[in-house]
């Protein structure tokens, strides 16, 4: 609605391979957002999503990865 800043931390990683950062926090985000989950929390699961992307070779993260960022913020679905 443009009448909210919002603001949240990033992650601290050990930065491999920065592509697909980008790719992976838009689709986070959006992904969040389609949850039903508000802006705040959708930008937090990003940083995250973005923060394992990095850390690693490559612009995607294993399965194992993405079912570990899911437990960590609840995600059911």
């Amino acid at each position: 609605d443009g009448k909210e800043l919002i603001h949240t931390s990033g992650v601290i990683t050990n930065a491999i391979d920065t592509n697909g950062a980008g790719d992976m926090f838009a689709g986070a985000f959006l992904y969040a957002l389609g949850c039903g989950k508000n802006y705040s929390w959708a930008a937090d699961f990003a940083n995250a999503a973005a923060a394992r992307v990095v850390s690693q070779f490559g612009p995607r993260i294993k399965v194992i990865e993405y079912i570990s960022l899911k437990q960590q913020f609840n995600i059911q679905h």
